[in-house]
């Protein structure tokens, strides 16, 4: 299992705490590798932790409030509540520009991350839950903006983008590639099975279009 970590610009690069698989957020899709520390300080100030599901595993872990180090959360508090992306900006420049990210968390937070976890997987699926609130299964807010996702067509390798949507929630769809025009069938459990108003995570999805298909789930991912 790793303890190491690395920063890129605001992005946390480090293992799930269950399979040691490296982590990642929604801006994978962008290419962005490891997951946001804005994302998890904000969940942490709202709820006390950050819920992340692992994108290898599946298994959801908390990452408490107390990986940061001292002040953190409080200074961010402070940030946010200004008008305007002030917190984006404030840590790009006093932390992302010095190369001081490091200093947000507490140089044994893996360890503590670890110890939070080590009575296992949290159930999302059974967490008492606000709907006015994120989803703890898949962290969509109230009313999200419909999104959409791109997957490479496993027989001729063309992109195809499907938009939230167009998935029927019992039906789900049949997507016929731009290129070859061969179709595939994106199943409705695509859809998080607790709030039901968004997604599951990106890699999630494209498992579950591999598992529905019969296809490696390697060749869905776009190059």
């Amino acid at each position: 299992m790793g303890r190491t970590f690395s920063f890129r610009d605001y992005m946390l690069k480090y293992d799930c705490p269950f399979c040691g698989k490296p982590q990642s957020g929604l801006e994978v899709e962008q290419g962005l590798a490891g997951q946001s520390i804005l994302w998890i300080a904000l969940e942490c100030i709202r709820a006390g932790a950050a819920l992340s599901p692992c994108r290898s595993c599946g298994k959801s872990f908390a990452i408490p409030a107390s990986v940061f180090a001292d002040g953190v959360l409080a200074e961010f508090q402070s940030v946010s509540a200004l008008p305007g992306d002030r917190l984006w900006e404030h840590v790009t420049k006093n932390y992302v520009a010095t190369g001081m990210q490091s200093r947000l968390l507490l140089p044994d937070w893996y360890d503590i991350l670890l110890e939070a976890n080590r009575a296992g997987p949290v159930d999302t699926m059974r967490m008492q839950w606000d709907p006015s609130q994120p989803c703890p299964n898949c962290g969509s807010r109230p009313h999200p903006h419909p999104i959409t996702f791109t997957y490479a067509c496993p027989f001729c390798a063309c992109h195809n983008t499907v938009a939230q949507q167009d998935i029927h929630e019992s039906l789900g769809v049949r997507v016929a590639c731009r290129g070859c025009l061969k179709a595939l069938f994106v199943p409705p459990r695509v859809w998080c099975p607790k709030c039901k108003r968004a997604l599951v995570d990106y890699h999630e999805v494209l498992r579950h279009i591999a598992d529905e298909n019969g296809v490696d789930v390697t060749r869905l991912q776009p190059r």
